[in-house]
């Protein structure tokens, strides 16, 4: 199966209208936090979107 990752300045919404363009439904949604040090700890700085997906059967 494929990911799909909501891309920088990307809703949710138009992630998920751009793989049904391209012929996907998600099945599945992961959320990874992005982490960069502040004063040597580390911080969250944003949530990574991605979307598990499959072929849309017709």
């Amino acid at each position: 199966m494929n990911w799909y990752e909501v891309n920088e300045g990307e809703t949710i919404e138009e992630c998920l209208v751009r793989m049904e363009k391209e012929g996907y439904e998600p099945v599945a949604r992961k959320e990874e936090p992005v982490f960069h040090l502040v004063d040597g700890q580390p911080k969250v700085l944003k949530q990574k979107i991605k979307f598990k997906v499959r072929k849309i059967e017709k």
